[in-house]
């Protein structure tokens, strides 16, 4: 390798030297050949001019004389010279008398395809240019013909030439006129032939003279250059291996010379560094071998501490899941029966205390997920989704469930959202509102009296391509106790509140405000906190979310509408005038009776809004001032808690729950007729009323029904489905039913006994229960359903979700009476629960698909509805051979949906 390198240096020496000398050999040749073509045409065109004098001044007297035989001739003679082609005799008026070819020379030098190049020139035929002593020189002119250069003199003169000639005959009238002209083509190939023989010659001798001087170079480059540098190279590679040695002193004084000394120079101080090196690493290696021992012994203790903080987690986790499952449980049938009661008939009160406990629920769970989550935390393993959603629903949704409890402590409560809000987006909105569930939680916590204030501002960022990005900010403003700037960063630490008496007065774990900080970083946001003690703080939220489509404006539905707003706080008040601002409506502000009687006189009011503290009496007044004003304006009462029908309903008035929402505020003024009806307020509700009045009470139902604030988890198809399986998804809407799919029947259930004999699957079954669920039509199609399900309450939530649709369903306890039932009977899909006393269900699983894979029949879909909402107790479900893994709560439309899943599945997909 390294004389390989030495070669390439030499080379390129050599190579460089070589090609500046050829190039120089190279135009010095090229100068050279282009001289001697030049004095070759040179001598060629002088040799014509002459023979064509020659033959000028012969042919004069046969001109005069008309001898065009003797003419004839004397072209031919002249034609038959070697390097002629052809001579031509013209008279004075150009035209051609005699033409005479070489026939031997063009034979030669013709090809196939061209003509050979020719040198023409040519003399004037003057009688007085010959005397007794020689020829007078005569003009000349030079053409080349074809692909060569070519040399002529012109055969009749220019009109310069002529003016010329005039000139002189006016002063010398003794010239004579011309008799005509000699034209004679001269080859040029003999001439490039010899050309081209010199050139050969000349390039011989300049290759020759190349390689000799290549030699030369090498030789004297080898002893001047190369040598000296690999000497050099060899001592820095031996110096790179250790082995310190110096070059002999050099003899020369230029720049290699002082390059060796200063290497040997380099070589001796690295010896004597290296040596050093060696003594000091000796002695220190001595001390890290007592430090390594000492080192052994620790990694062993860490080992021993680190076995235990495994076995901490995996007690944590153990504890996480039994306390998840333990919850969920009755979970499960509180939001299901809370559902279910959603369904039925119920007053606008009611509807709202379902409305309450219902978000309470999904609430608490939602909670449950959180501290599953923070198991997670330390090795970055929370999950995020990135879905499309409404930004002004997550919004509200959060408020409803915040605002209770801050009115309940009697705070003044007030929102600003921008009416041109980007509501369609990308991300997750259970995190976004987790984000500010747990910002009005502290806010309210911390707060005795004052406000609490939510501002939203967001501002759309244009992109090259695509959707533009949305970027928000939320700021939630309260008057509370303050925390000083020394811990506005410690604030969002683990387990950490502003000091200790704040956690002995307040109480808390300290966990929210980490949560929301890790939620913000995970979605590329952030969050910081200004607050001064005493003076209250404000937590702002930053995020970039992309639109998930185009945004409409805002519509602008109380165009022309004058407004009243009768509060006593000045922030709730300013957040509904803001409100309707927004819809377009004017508003008016007053915070005492007397300001909004006095109002009320001097204005026509189209919408009032009255609160609910004011006396009764006081609210009929001024009602009755705004109706006797304006036949069509209509009174609102703002509520800060629920009432019952006859306070809502006094005098005539509608109620409002504080803090008013949009969603709220349009469907109460669609109800009221203040404005036209307006559908897209809120997502429609699916339910089955049981006449035109419950469905037109569920369009006019006072605040509606909030979206789901948790997200719940859909049916997971597991791995081995297809077709269908990706259909369950595709359902939207938090309360979708299912057809009963029976052509003008009703649906009807047949409970069985639940006795051994009834059963007729034998002794020894114990508890066993078996209920049918049937249409009274009698048919026949309806999925056959085996739910193993040891909760009472659960199994009579499952029960009560079948109703809506034809059915064939039966119940056991334990998985070891649902095994004995599929053995005795065929099912088209098997709901199994996983934690059961006697055998639990992922054992039960097992044993089926055993019994499947022995006797040979068909694959019965299994779906896995359990407590644990663990990543691993999914992949338990998988390994156990269910189909789906769902979580409890379990909604309706997610049962409904997983049954069509599975009575769509190709049978070739559920064998084994």
């Amino acid at each position: 390798m390294p004389n390989t390198i030495h070669n390439r240096l030499r080379a390129r020496l050599n190579m460089g030297l070589t090609c500046i000398l050829g190039s120089c050999l190279l135009i010095f040749g090229t100068f050279v050949l282009s001289e001697q073509h030049a004095q070759l045409v040179r001598a060629l065109r002088e040799q014509g001019n002459h023979m064509a004098q020659v033959v000028a001044r012969s042919s004069v007297n046969y001109i005069r004389k008309y001898s065009y035989f003797l003419l004839e001739e004397l072209a031919q003679s002249a034609a038959r010279s070697p390097n002629v082609a052809y001579c031509e005799i013209k008279d004075a008026q150009g035209r051609i008398l005699i033409r005479a070819e070489n026939t031997q020379s063009s034979s030669a030098t013709e090809t196939p395809d061209k003509s050979p190049p020719l040198l023409i020139v040519s003399s004037p035929i003057i009688p007085d240019t010959i005397d007794a002593h020689g020829l007078s020189p005569l003009p000349e002119a030079a053409a080349l013909s074809g692909e060569a250069q070519s040399g002529s003199a012109p055969l009749l003169p220019s009109p310069a030439d002529k003016l010329s000639a005039t000139r002189q005959k006016v002063t010398t009238s003794s010239t004579p006129p011309s008799l005509g002209t000699v034209e004679m083509g001269m080859y040029l190939s003999p001439l490039n032939s010899a050309l081209i023989k010199r050139a050969s010659q000349m390039g011989l001798m300049l290759v020759v003279f190349l390689l000799f001087a290549c030699v030369v170079l090498n030789l004297f480059l080898n002893t001047l250059v190369v040598n000296p540098v690999r000497s050099l190279a060899q001592l820095a590679r031996d110096i790179s291996n250790r082995k310190f040695r110096t070059l002999p002193p050099p003899e020369r004084e230029d720049e290699l010379g002082q390059l060796t000394n200063d290497f040997n120079t380099m070589s001796t101080s690295l010896k004597e560094l290296y040596d050093d090196l060696e003594r000091k690493v000796q002695e220190r290696t001595e001390r890290l071998s007592l430090a390594n021992r000492q080192l052994r012994i620790a990694f062993a203790r860490e080992r021993e501490l680190a076995e235990e903080a495994a076995q901490a987690n995996k007690a944590k986790s153990r504890f996480l899941a039994s306390m998840s499952h333990e919850i969920r449980t009755p979970l499960n049938s509180i939001l299901g029966m809370a559902d279910l009661l959603w369904e039925t008939r119920l007053t606008h009160d009611q509807r709202q205390y379902v409305d309450i406990f219902r978000n309470a629920g999904e609430n608490l769970v939602g909670i449950i997920n959180d501290i599953l989550d923070l198991s997670r935390i330390e090795v970055e393993e929370m999950p995020f989704e990135c879905i499309s959603f409404n930004l002004r629903q997550t919004i509200d949704d959060a408020i409803r469930i915040s605002a209770h409890p801050i009115f309940r402590k009697g705070l003044d409560f007030g929102v600003h959202i921008p009416p041109d809000l980007p509501e369609n987006l990308i991300g997750d909105p259970k995190r976004i509102r987790q984000i500010l569930l747990n910002l009005f939680g502290n806010a309210s916590k911390f707060t005795n009296r004052g406000e609490i204030e939510l501002t939203v501002e967001s501002t759309l960022e244009p992109r090259e391509s695509g959707l533009p990005m949305a970027f928000l900010h939320f700021k939630v403003r309260d008057t509370g106790i303050g925390i000083h700037k020394d811990h506005h960063e410690t604030i969002f630490d683990r387990f950490t509140q502003a000091d200790s008496s704040t956690c002995r007065q307040y109480g808390g774990t300290g966990l929210g405000l980490t949560i929301s900080r890790l939620l913000c970083e995970r979605m590329g946001g952030c969050i910081w906190l200004e607050s001064e003690p005493g003076k209250g703080s404000t937590f702002h939220v930053q995020l970039r979310l992309e639109c998930a489509g185009v945004e409409t404006p805002p519509v602008r539905l109380l165009e022309g509408k004058v407004a009243l707003a009768l509060y006593p706080k000045e922030l709730t008040a300013g957040s509904l005038c803001d409100l309707l601002s927004g819809l377009g409506a004017t508003c008016n502000t007053a915070f005492s009776f007397e300001e909004a009687e006095d109002c009320l006189r001097r204005h026509t009011i189209d919408l009032l809004f009255i609160d609910e503290q004011l006396p009764i009496d006081q609210t009929c007044l001024l009602s009755g001032i705004a109706d006797r004003q304006n036949n069509r304006a209509r009174t609102f009462r703002l509520c800060s808690r629920l009432m019952n029908d006859n306070e809502v309903h006094a005098c005539g008035c509608a109620m409002l729950q504080l803090p008013v929402l949009r969603g709220s505020l349009l469907n109460a003024f669609s109800q009221e007729g203040a404005i036209r009806p307006v559908a897209f307020v809120l997502p429609p509700l699916e339910t089955a009323p049981a006449s035109g009045e419950q469905d037109e009470q569920e369009k006019q139902g006072g605040q509606g029904e909030p979206a789901q604030t948790t997200e719940q988890s859909s049916p997971t198809p597991l791995p081995g489905q297809t077709g269908a399986g990706s259909e369950l998804g595709a359902v939207s809407g938090p309360y979708e039913t299912a057809s009963c799919g029976t052509a003008g029947g009703t649906v009807g259930t047949v409970h069985g006994a639940s006795s051994d004999a009834n059963t007729g699957h034998g002794a020894g079954t114990g508890a066993e229960t078996d209920t049918v669920t049937d249409t009274v039509t009698g048919d026949h199609t309806a999925p056959r359903l085996l739910i193993v399900e040891d909760n009472e309450s659960n199994r009579t939530l499952l029960e009560l979700y079948l109703k809506t649709i034809p059915h064939h369903a039966s119940f056991a306890d334990n998985g070891e009476q649902g095994l004995l039932l599929l053995k005795n009977g065929e099912f088209d899909l098997v709901l199994m629960d996983v934690e059961m006393p006697k055998m639990d269900g992922l054992t039960a699983t097992r044993l089926i698909r055993q019994f499947e894979n022995e006797t040979g029949r068909r694959r019965t879909p299994v779906a896995a509805i359990t407590a644990h909402a663990l990543p691993e107790h999914k992949a338990d479900s998988i390994n156990a051979g269910c189909d789906y893994h769902i979580t409890k709560p379990l909604k309706k439309k997610e049962l409904l949906a997983l049954i069509e899943d599975a009575l769509k599945r190709p049978p070739a997909a559920a064998d084994a």
